[in-house]
């Protein structure tokens, strides 16, 4: 029989799994566009748009690993 590592999936509950595929998708389609606005250029508007979506990603995610942080220890 072997002990689930801590922090595994069988530890995280349903809802911060869901906010970590949401996040993890909205990442993706954030470098996807850093990627477009790198190749393709794009207006000052668009990458001040672009710097603003990634603050407002940066603190999605740090409250994402917060709630992570404080989640119960797995005994044993």
């Amino acid at each position: 029989m072997t002990t689930p590592l801590s922090g595994s999936k069988r530890d995280i509950p349903a809802d911060l799994e869901a906010e970590h595929r949401a996040l993890k998708e909205q990442t993706a389609a954030l470098r996807r566009e850093h990627n477009r606005l790198h190749s393709e250029g794009g207006s000052k508007e668009e990458h001040r748009q672009h710097i603003r979506n990634l603050r407002t990603a940066i603190g999605q995610l740090e409250r994402h690993v917060d709630r992570l942080k404080n989640l119960p220890k797995p005994i044993g």
